[in-house]
């Protein structure tokens, strides 16, 4: 019974990361050509016909007629397709034929640039911040830490009552208090104590040092949302291309995940939240 809950567990989930997935291609397909349809008919091109998803032709279902075009929906939604006027397109000018061509990647850099600003306009720009500086672990062999009684997941607020409030502080008192004695507030379990550790004479104590990040949002004002938005856009884009350069090198190709890794992350982003 509890392995058929699982797998009903895992299947479920699965499909709700395919069918989000499948949605979210499509809606963006569909407005990359939303993109192309409007600059070629403002160049004065023709598009015959505009089909959200594939398909056989006798299997689209007509959604009616507009600025010219017949709207189609087709039963597979894995995008969709506008079919210019080969006669229009050839009588077009240069510069109608290249803007259409580059107004479906166009729109693909306006969607985030749309949905950014109206995610910093109605909860404000994300922000992230250190909330506190905790021990993440012990050392496997001899720790100092641990003779003292630390613990992992220990959250260090103050050292000889300085307070701490990002790890290289925690850091740098050990370095520089090098075989002598050095106090640590902590808290565990919601309970207060002070331990004193000697570090060694490097500086040491043997733990790792982790902290916990704090996710809010701060109120900004229309064009500082604009700037926003354009600027965390203009980021996303440099880091992919730079992604993809260093994956071309040869290097992080332990990133590279195939469509299932690829549905289920979408699964856990879409269930996290719309920002």
């Amino acid at each position: 019974m509890l392995i058929a809950v699982i797998l009903a567990s895992i299947v479920s989930t699965w499909v709700f990361g395919l069918v989000t997935t499948i949605l979210i291609i499509s809606a963006l397909i569909t407005l990359h050509e939303v993109g192309h349809w409007i600059v070629a008919r403002r160049s004065g091109i023709e598009v015959t016909l505009f089909s959200v998803g594939f398909g056989r032709a006798d299997q689209a279902k007509m959604l009616g007629h507009f600025w010219g075009t017949e709207f189609q929906l087709r039963p597979f939604p894995l995008g969709g397709f506008i079919k210019p006027d080969e006669k229009s397109y050839a009588k077009a000018s240069f510069f109608g034929r290249a803007a259409t061509l580059a107004a479906g990647p166009g729109m693909n850099l306006l969607i985030p640039v749309v949905l950014l600003f109206l995610l910093f306009v109605s909860q404000g720009v994300p922000v992230t911040s250190i909330k506190d500086v905790y021990i993440a672990n012990l050392a496997t062999t001899t720790s100092i830490a641990a003779t003292a009684g630390l613990q992992a997941g220990d959250i260090v607020s103050a050292v000889n009552g300085s307070k701490i409030e990002k790890p290289e502080q925690l850091i740098s008192a050990f370095s520089e208090h090098k075989s002598v004695p050095v106090t640590l507030a902590v808290s565990r379990s919601n309970k207060s104590e002070v331990v004193t550790v000697i570090p060694d004479a490097n500086g040491k104590i043997g733990i790792g040092v982790g902290v916990h990040i704090l996710h809010s949002f701060k109120d900004v004002s229309l064009p500082r949302a604009a700037m926003e938005a354009v600027s965390q856009t203009s980021s996303m884009v440099v880091d992919t291309v730079a992604g993809y350069a260093t994956l071309f090198q040869g290097k992080n190709l332990s990133q590279l995940s195939s469509i299932v890794c690829i549905v289920a992350e979408g699964s856990e982003l879409v269930k996290a939240g719309f920002a």
